[in-house]
């Protein structure tokens, strides 16, 4: 993982690190959750699979991405 150094959240921003959602790992275990939300999701089995995030990241949405054989309107 990417060790940022953050010393201040207010100050201004002088990079943005991106990432994909390729290789994310396993559902981590209740002792792993790294924050609330992610404690929330565990804890009721909703926690995001790879193959969800990879979609969402491609399309931008969940209501559907059109087929690498139809032309879109940037096309």
């Amino acid at each position: 993982m990417l060790q940022l150094n953050v010393k201040n959240e207010t100050a201004r921003l002088r990079a943005v690190v991106l990432g994909t959602a390729v290789s994310n790992g396993p559902t981590p275990t209740i002792e792993e959750a790294y924050d609330p939300k992610s404690l929330e999701h565990i804890k009721a089995g909703t926690y995001p699979v790879e193959a969800d995030m990879e979609f969402t990241y491609c399309c931008g949405t969940l209501k559907g991405c059109p087929s690498p054989a139809e032309p879109t309107s940037s096309s």
